[in-house]
């Protein structure tokens, strides 16, 4: 069966891991199909990457059960739950874990920039003095001025503002994409609308070559990446994945409006449908 994934996973295989896809549904993780003799369990429950569900508190429960069970070590990576648009952010797994298996992870890449090079982990005790130790034999620690004006930055409060200002921003994009999607480009695509984040996932209509139209899309100057790239299998519906964290309106404007006219049109038709 075809799994949904983050990119992480090569991490883990490079390291000698044996690496297995969970499936997800509408609710996050499908905890039952958890393998008996995991060790690890690495999930995006405040945003499935690359579908955007949340996973469900049911679910997140009966996560950390399981790793009860099987003394499992779970690493929560929440890479860009600040950016939430509707509802109520659910309880992450760190916070509901009673028994010290969960590792929270996170990264300043999406609410800051990515060249600032630093992210931040809360793990369980018992892993704390192995990963400083690791820490220090891959590069000893990170740029301790960086680390002070982030820390000052946050202290005085421009941090909050900060994502507060930015997130107005982010939802205008995410609505204007759905918009388009809805709208112009709804003969082709049925979308996933995400509740966080700053990418969303569109399904291709049948009859629509994923790989093709990427190609294609980037043949006219506009970056797509097809959902085929980030699952374990070949998925059971082909579609693209929208980022708009790194793009002004007016861009998105412009390459959904290309993205339209080149789908309609019988040329690209040919380069993006299946004959």
């Amino acid at each position: 069966m075809p799994v949904p994934v983050s990119p992480t996973i090569s991490t883990f295989a490079s390291l000698g891991a044996t690496v297995v896809g969970v499936p997800v549904d509408a609710h996050g993780l499908v905890t039952a199909r958890l393998p008996d003799d995991a060790r690890l369990v690495y999930v995006t429950p405040s945003h499935q990457f690359p579908l955007g569900m949340p996973m469900s508190l049911e679910r997140r429960v009966a996560l950390l059960e399981w790793a009860q069970r099987r003394r499992a070590v779970i690493i929560e990576d929440d890479y860009d739950g600040e950016f939430r648009f509707e509802g109520r952010p659910m309880e992450s797994l760190k916070s509901l874990d009673r028994t010290g298996l969960v590792a929270y992870v996170g990264t300043f890449s999406k609410t800051i920039f990515p060249e600032l090079r630093i992210g931040y982990a809360i793990p369980p005790r018992a892993l704390r003095g192995a990963l400083a130790k690791a820490k220090q034999i891959v590069d000893w620690h990170s740029c301790t001025l960086t680390q002070a004006a982030l820390a000052r930055f946050m202290l005085e409060g421009d941090f909050a503002r900060h994502l507060r200002r930015v997130q107005k921003h982010y939802d205008a994009r995410r609505k204007m994409l759905i918009a388009h999607l809805r709208g112009d480009l709804a003969p082709w695509f049925d979308v996933v609308v995400p509740s966080a984040g700053i990418h969303l996932v569109a399904h291709l209509k049948p009859g629509l070559d994923e790989a093709a139209l990427v190609r294609a899309a980037r043949a006219h100057d506009i970056g797509l990446y097809g959902t085929a790239a980030f699952h374990v299998g070949v998925p059971v519906r082909a579609g693209l994945l929208f980022g708009y964290g790194g793009i002004d309106a007016l861009r998105i404007d412009t390459a959904l409006a290309t993205l339209a006219a080149l789908l309609g049109s019988g040329a690209a038709g040919e380069a993006a449908l299946v004959t």
